[in-house]
């Protein structure tokens, strides 16, 4: 069975018994070379199969190892919203062990065969996710990407009339940014910023952050929301007392495990998280952190 679904929380590592060495209690016994038993069927406690007591561990020849236990939802959680349509979508619990843990990152979209069980998802692998364009681009034997047939003409026609202009074409994208919502001039330095932060996305270096400041703010929400809807991950920040930290949060539950959860940056991992209006941060260390960006001029 293949598990597909974004890490959106997980588990600081926990020990666990891969398997145990059961003996019998009676030294007189004639099976004393005692039993090696599966961690998963510790539970049913083994019987001497010579005089039929019940056998005890020996605790020295208990082999153990690392698990983590992490939440998977499906990607069309957190996909763009083309509909208006709310769906509730349910996370599915994965126990991950030894070296399948070492790697994982919260807000990844992974790959994951494996077994259902009682309790949870048995992860016999797992894969990072890559999509058909980073695949195109990661391997140099598969074909190089090719551009659609109508922006592979248009750059064609800029070429020829405007050759020396490295700006050319994405200016002209850019203008047609919710060309209608907009006359195609107009904010077009704000579509220029949108357009190479949607472009930065899946690389290896960290995305373009956008901040829109000036006396129109409603024109400016709403060109950034239709920018949301070109990016394949949104995630829509409606309040921060609702989402909490951006970065995420910490917590115990009630078996003592420590959980981590992935907050609206990580969950936006290769996507948009859209911050939305400035006035809703008033009260948080958001904008006093964004305010000291600005003051120092790294804007």
């Amino acid at each position: 069975m293949l598990l597909q679904g974004i890490l959106v929380a997980q588990t600081l590592p926990i020990k666990y018994i891969r398997s145990a060495v059961f003996r019998c209690p009676d030294s007189l016994c004639r099976s004393q070379q005692g039993q090696r038993v599966a961690g998963n069927v510790i539970q049913c406690v083994p019987h001497c199969s010579v005089c039929g007591r019940e056998m005890k561990e020996y605790c020295r020849a208990r082999d153990t190892g690392d698990q983590v236990l992490g939440l998977l939802v499906s990607p069309s959680a957190l996909e763009n919203p083309g509909s208006k349509e709310f769906v509730r979508h349910q996370s599915t619990l994965v126990c991950f062990q030894d070296e399948l843990m070492v790697d994982l990152e919260l807000g990844v979209r992974y790959d994951v065969p494996g077994l259902q069980t009682n309790a949870y998802f048995q992860a016999w692998n797992v894969q990072r996710w890559v999509s058909d364009t980073d695949a195109k681009i990661r391997h140099q034997e598969l074909p190089s990407l090719l551009m659609p047939p109508a922006i592979s003409a248009l750059n064609a026609y800029l070429s020829h009339c405007c050759p020396s202009s490295p700006w050319a074409l994405v200016a002209a994208l850019a203008a047609q940014m919710a060309a209608d919502m907009f006359p195609t001039p107009a904010l077009l330095h704000l579509k220029l910023g949108l357009i190479l932060s949607l472009a930065s996305q899946g690389r290896n270096h960290p995305p373009v952050p956008i901040l829109a400041v000036g006396a129109d703010t409603l024109a400016a929400h709403h060109l950034l929301r239709h920018a949301t809807l070109l990016a394949q991950r949104c995630v829509t920040l409606s309040s921060p007392s609702h989402w909490g930290p951006l970065h995420g949060t910490a917590h115990h539950d009630e078996q003592g495990n420590s959980w981590l959860e992935a907050g609206a940056l990580l969950l936006a991992s290769t996507g948009v998280c859209f911050l939305g209006d400035w006035a809703k941060f008033k009260s948080t260390n958001l904008r006093s952190s964004v305010l000291s960006v600005c003051l120092g001029c790294h804007i």
